[in-house]
């Protein structure tokens, strides 16, 4: 059995090893030919079933017992999906040996695994697989049940022959009464089957879990905006975490406040992107009760349900593409990381860009791994194994890792810093801690539907765009995402940089420079405005509150219509930018406004009383319709 439970970074390690040592001790054998895929042969039952790894089962009896509990009380068709995801990466490296066979494993009803020579379905639904992927599947499930079965044995070893079988009833009752909680669905209750898939019941899709993920991340990001529009010291501690790390360093005082400001919006952008996601999901959902007696295995999905799914699966890939764009660049930035990082900063008039680097290049990814092992698994999360030493010398490259396995990794490791490396989890501020949630959101997002079955067609984002209606797709379509006012670089032959031009529906630089220039003015007004302090009862307190309050709107007031000038030249309808201007609006409420007021009343007929601050509210009661 193997080792280590972190097997893909291991045998990455390993791989990147041997082709040091083949470059500087040539053994004569062409480094071209060392393929990842070739080297993983030898490891093919840790390829296969992951689970089965040393590290895990010893470390904890209940990781055992829950997935015997789990192979046990499902079928091998319910697991299919997920073992079927798992041999993936591996599939692509062609790191099996399999044999050629021009027939379809079945993968659904009472006919599973069997082997069929004629295809009467389309193969992106995986009800039917080709031969030298599909019989993997079973391959991968029979060598975990023969490993639990070799167990069991073992435990039930020297009972009468004869009463064998009522041992063997009360074993699965003591697993089925004994490890359940009440209202659970699986053995042992793992903080997150997500991060645990292997060792969960088995993932399924659900509509109503895709869209209660979308609406909880909406309703994370309007709170965040709420806050930086009525809380003047929630929306100054925000703005001092932005600019912590190379930020601060790096850039000219002006443009520090420029990309305060920047990425304030940029924080909007994310909120409507969650808009647009719940809302896809929400008519996924409506389509999908509608259909839903249509909707099963060894039939084909009705088209308008296929297109919404498809739609639904495009939209989250690219919006996880724009995610790791922006979470890269906060994590080569930010304080706790930074110091590995050397940083150039370009900056044109108004604008800038800070072009990270590894300070040393020669730690490659698979090395970061036991040099520092929160780095690894946030750097892989958004970037992937395409480390740039590898990548440009030799011809193979090793495979992204599943996020929900990086996230697990990452979960343990900060697990384990609890309570021998607190500084370690410090690294991980809230800036990246609110970035990486989106992207973890995302992605289970994204694994839920990847488990639909029948399986449904994937389409590019490009043809997506073109065929699907709906306000995201209006605004993709008329490149709002375009239109951020971060700057795009190319590398020159010489290893330079220079700027690019090629954004679609691009502003005039003059005009984009003047906006960015007012809103930084207007920023820098409310951060130079002196903050309340003492006592709140003190009238000089609330004169202070007052003017910092208003500080604070006017710089939202010029968001507001920095957005509405954006929108406008985009072609956007005037209903759909008056819906997006309600989440920069807070500050302007009539609700919020009399809150404050009522507050003030408050404090000057009865200064002895001891109040709360007027910006706390239940998040769950506020909504942006």
């Amino acid at each position: 059995m193997y080792p280590h439970r972190w097997y893909e970074a291991h045998l990455t390690r390993e791989f990147h090893l041997k082709l040091r040592r083949e470059k500087t001790a040539p053994t004569g054998i062409d480094p071209l030919d060392l393929v990842s895929g070739y080297e993983r042969r030898p490891y093919r039952k840790i390829c296969l079933s992951p689970c089965l790894n040393l590290e895990s089962l010893s470390k904890n009896p209940a990781t055992f017992l829950n997935l015997l509990y789990n192979r046990v009380m499902y079928s091998s068709e319910s697991w299919a999906p997920h073992d079927n995801h798992v041999i993936k990466g591996h599939w692509e490296l062609r790191a099996f040996e399999t044999e050629y066979n021009p027939g379809y494993i079945i993968l659904f009803g009472e006919k599973y695994g069997q082997l069929t020579t004629s295809q009467r379905r389309e193969l992106h639904d995986w009800t039917l697989v080709g031969f030298p992927r599909g019989i993997l599947i079973p391959e991968a499930q029979y060598n975990i049940l023969k490993v639990l079965r070799g167990v069991v044995e073992k435990l039930l070893h020297g009972l009468d022959t004869d009463d064998r079988e009522v041992h063997a009833h009360d074993f699965t009752s003591v697993l089925d009464l004994g490890l359940r909680s009440g209202a659970g669905s699986s053995a042992v209750e793992f903080a997150s089957s997500y991060l645990d898939q292997s060792y969960s019941a088995p993932p399924v899709f659900d509509i109503y879990a895709l869209c209660s993920v979308a609406e909880s991340m909406k309703g994370m990001h309007g709170d965040h905006i709420w806050l930086l529009q009525t809380d003047p010291a929630y929306t100054r501690r925000y703005a001092a975490l932005l600019q912590k790390g190379a930020l601060g360093e790096k850039l000219s005082k002006q443009n520090q406040y420029v990309h305060l400001a920047i990425g304030m919006m940029e924080d909007c952008t994310e909120f409507w992107s969650w808009e647009w996601i719940l809302e896809e999901s929400q008519k996924l959902r409506v389509i999908y009760t509608e259909l839903q007696d249509d909707i099963r295995a060894g039939k084909p999905l009705p088209k308008t349900y296929e297109a919404a799914l498809s739609s639904l699966e495009a939209l989250l890939r690219e919006m996880l593409k724009n995610r790791c764009e922006h979470t890269y660049g906060a994590l080569t930035s930010r304080p706790g990381f930074s110091s590995s990082w050397k940083h150039k900063s370009l900056e044109r008039l108004q604008s800038s860009i800070i072009i990270p680097e590894r300070a040393n290049p020669e730690i490659i990814t698979p090395i970061l791994f036991l040099k520092d092992r929160l780095d690894y698994c946030l750097w892989m999360l958004v970037i992937g194994t395409k480390d740039q030493l590898g990548w440009k010398i030799f011809a193979d490259g090793t495979p992204k890792q599943d996020q929900s396995t990086l996230f697990a990794m990452l979960d343990e490791q900060l697990t384990e810093c609890q309570t021998t490396k607190k500084g370690e989890i410090a690294r991980l501020d809230e800036i990246l801690y609110m970035k990486y949630s989106d992207l973890s959101a995302i992605h289970q997002m994204l694994t839920i539907l990847r488990l639909h079955r029948p399986g449904f067609m994937k389409r590019e984002f490009k043809v997506v765009k073109k065929t699907s209606k709906g306000r995201c797709w209006t605004y993709i379509n008329k490149h709002f995402l375009d239109q951020s006012p971060m700057l795009k670089v190319a590398t020159n032959p010489d290893g330079t940089y220079k700027f690019t031009n090629d954004r679609k529906m691009k502003e005039d630089a003059d005009t984009k420079t003047e906006a960015q220039q007012r809103l930084a003015g207007y920023l820098k007004e409310f951060l130079a405005t002196p903050k309340p302090s003492g006592s709140r009862l003190n009238p000089t307190w609330i004169a202070k509150d007052d003017a910092q309050r208003s500080a604070l709107s006017r710089f939202w007031d010029q968001m507001r219509g920095r957005h509405r000038q954006t929108l406008i030249r985009l072609g956007i309808e005037h209903d759909d930018i008056e819906k997006d201007l309600v989440a920069l609006s807070a500050d302007s409420e009539p609700e919020h406004i009399s809150k404050v007021q009522a507050t003030r009343d408050r404090i000057n007929s009865k200064p002895f009383l001891t109040l709360h601050s007027v910006t706390s509210r239940e998040p769950s009661s506020w909504s942006m319709s």
